[in-house]
């Protein structure tokens, strides 16, 4: 799990001095990346877990097939959805329960218990911010 400051200093600054600009990146109101890492997501008949880099930022939950890849392979929106931590076959913590805002289900399992600690910490948070209006599930 890696975890990412976008110039938190500069900004802090900026808002000391009063500025309220809001950073554009291509037009778009650039998007904060909190959390990102590799965790094995559950296929939809149950059975299989395939490997996938998912990256959290802010409400959005996106997983794609390798780190590299060009684009998403879905994502879901947690913003006023939550997320349980479970034990896994093996007994240890390592297996999340996500239920997004907008009904969808999704069950992720973290390499080990500190990684899913991690991402529970970051997917709660993520959980308490309202739900994006014109934001719908992709898949």
């Amino acid at each position: 799990v890696e975890e990412e400051e976008e110039k938190r200093g500069q900004e802090d600054e900026e808002q000391r001095a009063g500025s309220h600009k809001k950073r554009k990146m291509n037009g778009q109101r650039r998007k904060r990346k909190i959390v990102q890492g590799y965790l094995r997501k559950c296929g939809s008949e149950g059975s299989s877990w395939k490997k996938r880099w998912c990256v959290l930022m802010e409400s959005r939950l996106e997983w794609f097939k390798g780190s590299a890849a060009p684009s998403a392979r879905s994502s879901i929106e947690v913003g006023g959805g939550s997320v349980q931590l479970e034990e896994d076959d093996g007994g240890e913590r390592s297996k999340l329960v996500v239920k997004g805002a907008w009904g969808t289900s999704l069950l992720l399992r973290a390499a080990c218990a500190a990684d899913a600690a991690a991402w529970f910490d970051a997917i709660s948070a993520a959980c308490e911010l309202p739900p994006k209006p014109d934001d719908k599930q992709i898949a």
